[in-house]
């Protein structure tokens, strides 16, 4: 058997193996990875063959991996002695940005260096400024396996540091072109997935921040002239998907996720008349094309007709959880999508359906995840309407998707029990009843 084949063969035999130790999925193939290169290491030092490891062998070198893998990898520790022999003076992001963008000019490396120091998402922090060091300075082959062995890390977790400093630089590149006016470029780079998080993350971030995170408000201020153009991208797209529908009967996801997008993209960076009479268009347009479409447009229709959009927002909910209707079960399935509690595929399905589709399986972790954030946030935080217009938007997605709290973790259950009880003290006697009767059902 070739070598490249006995290498194949015990990087399976690890995967087997490693199921073992019931690993976080998001760690499951990174773990892997290093356990088989941790195996190659050992095979070499022990002059022993591929194909005689014995499974005692293999679980060793699972376990030795799950020990690197399971320190953050985003955040790596840099001993100061380790750049004894580096630079006396660490790189800039500016330097950084030079090396992987070297036909910018220098009015454009000022820019990027700006966007990079400014945004709370694409800072680049003290460690990865370090890591950049070496990145530059100490070859571009070898220094990772080093610098690993002497940190007590993995390699992947040097080498996911190096990755994401690229993509900083990357994505900061591309708001850049966002700023500069090329909404078409920077949408279909990330805006064919609805809510993204790349998106949420770069670009809705700066708008609706999370407790405590200072934004720069001249980086807001360079993004809020784009929302007229972005609604109007937003309608075209519209109208030109369901034109299209009329011959050949399908709609596409990519451009309904990418038109969403734009449009509350845009709501978000300031709501305003424009927005309430695209949404009307849009919704006029598009009526009767499906579930996705009810709730999207129609309920944001509705919603901004009379003012006091919280408040009917919350009665239209309890009138939800109280009567059955489509709606209400197009809202849930809604949030299944916009939470991303399934898969891609069937968020893709569900915005084209025209009638309900079954979305299971679905992830309740992520949904509670979402909301516990939520409350977390500058735009929830400081109202209690809106704190219980999310509380009711879980229950109206547990209605039709029933929950035993009690077989959830532990975390989900903590989750779940913080965001009941800062809800004993809404104002609104139904939001404060099934607040009750959640603490009830938790058992911590």
């Amino acid at each position: 058997m070739s070598q490249e084949n006995l290498q194949l063969q015990l990087f399976k035999r690890i995967k087997d193996e490693a199921r073992w130790l019931r690993l976080r999925p998001d760690i499951f193939d990174d773990v892997v990875q290093e356990a088989w290169l941790l195996a190659l290491d050992y095979a070499e030092k022990k002059g022993k063959g591929l194909d005689d490891f014995s499974k005692t062998e293999i679980k060793y070198r699972c376990l030795e991996a799950k020990r690197k893998i399971a320190q953050p990898h985003k955040e790596i520790s840099v001993d100061e002695e380790w750049f004894s022999s580096a630079p006396a003076n660490l790189i800039t992001s500016q330097e950084i940005v030079r090396e992987e963008t070297p036909e910018s000019s220098q009015a454009k490396l000022d820019r990027l260096d700006w966007i990079l120091s400014v945004h709370p998402s694409l800072r680049l922090t003290n460690n990865q400024l370090k890591i950049s060091n070496l990145l530059l300075y100490n070859g571009k082959r070898g220094w990772q396996t080093s610098y690993a062995n002497k940190h007590g890390i993995s390699r992947q977790a040097v080498n996911k540091t190096t990755v994401a400093i690229k993509n900083k630089i990357t994505w900061a590149n591309d708001l850049l072109c966002l700023i500069d006016g090329d909404i078409d470029y920077f949408f279909e780079v990330y805006g064919q997935q609805w809510n993204s998080p790349l998106l949420r993350s770069n670009l809705n971030s700066l708008f609706r921040p999370q407790l405590g995170i200072e934004i720069n408000q001249e980086l807001v201020g360079l993004l809020e002239p784009l929302k007229k153009s972005m609604m109007t991208k937003s309608i075209n797209l519209i109208e030109k998907e369901i034109r299209g529908k009329r011959f050949d009967g399908e709609l596409n996801s990519k451009n309904i996720a990418l038109s969403t997008n734009i449009f509350y993209l845009a709501d978000n960076m300031k709501h305003s008349s424009l927005t309430e009479s695209v949404a009307e268009n849009i919704w006029n347009i598009s009526k009767d094309t499906g579930p996705f479409f009810d709730i999207a447009f129609g309920l944001y229709e509705y919603l901004y007709q009379k003012g006091n959009w919280v408040k009917r927002y919350n009665e239209w909910l309890i009138d939800r959880l109280v009567n059955n209707d489509s709606l209400g079960r197009s809202y849930a399935d809604y949030h299944l999508a916009y939470y991303r509690a399934i898969p891609q595929a069937k968020i893709e399905e569900f915005m084209i359906a025209k009638d309900h589709i079954d979305l299971g399986p679905f992830s309740y972790t992520k949904i509670i995840s979402n909301t516990y954030n939520n409350i977390r946030n500058s735009f929830y935080a400081h109202d209690s309407n809106l704190l219980d217009m999310n509380f009711l938007r879980f229950l109206a997605i547990k209605k039709y998707y029933p929950l035993n709290p009690n077989t959830l973790s532990l975390n989900n259950r903590q989750s779940l029990k913080t965001i009941a009880q800062k809800l004993l003290h809404s104002e609104n006697p139904f939001v404060i009843s099934e607040a009750e009767k959640l603490l009830n059902n938790i058992k911590i």
